[in-house]
């Protein structure tokens, strides 16, 4: 028998390139709410001096997405069989600003984003020093969508280490229109600072 290893690297941006049921029809020549959090996230990761090499962050976000995929197909299945009223949009625009949440509940109108994450599921319990990039995004989108409340949920792959076991936790978040108005003001001044906007 003859073994050959093929070459893997493609492999992330076919699944990060490959448009979701949620965003088939991201508009090109825009300004998208993940450009400007995750440069804040650049910015943050470079003052702490990432160990990642981008190929090894491709990789990270290609298993966020096939978490997104697998929450669609189990979403689209629940609706087709009477469940819960869950959309799953397209774009919205504010401020010359274009956003994509994941999902949207209708008959609360409660917004639904989903994340993949490798570290301890106990990190989840320090929410503003670990997760302080999701918090922004999430407060864009309500922002966007006219909303104060959101579900957060979160597969983490490795669980808790002790031992890696995966799980998956969620949070109902509810924010003042303040906390929301203040973080649409930083990515604003962001966009701004950049010359985005």
């Amino acid at each position: 028998m003859r073994v050959t290893e093929l070459d893997s690297s493609m492999y992330p941006d076919a699944i990060t390139g490959t448009p979701t049921e949620s965003h088939a029809t991201r508009s090109q020549g825009t300004l998208h709410l993940s450009t400007i959090y995750r440069d804040l996230e650049e910015e943050a990761l470079l003052r702490r001096k990432s160990d990642f090499t981008s190929e090894e962050l491709a990789w990270y976000a290609a298993g966020g997405f096939i978490w997104e995929r697998a929450f669609s197909m189990a979403f689209r299945d629940s609706v087709v069989n009477g469940g819960q009223d869950l959309v799953r949009p397209d774009e919205f625009e504010l401020d010359g600003i274009v956003g994509s949440p994941d999902v949207i509940r209708v008959s609360d109108w409660t917004l639904i984003e989903l994340k993949a994450r490798w570290m301890s599921a106990r990190k989840l319990d320090q929410l503003e020093k670990y997760f302080w990039v999701e918090l922004l995004q999430v407060r864009g989108y309500l922002k966007m969508i006219g909303a104060t409340n959101c579900e957060l949920w979160i597969w983490f792959v490795c669980g808790d280490w002790r031992p890696p076991v995966p799980c998956v936790r969620g949070l109902a978040l509810d924010f003042s229109q303040q906390e929301i108005d203040e973080a649409w003001g930083v990515v604003l001044a962001h966009a701004r600072r950049k010359g985005w906007l």
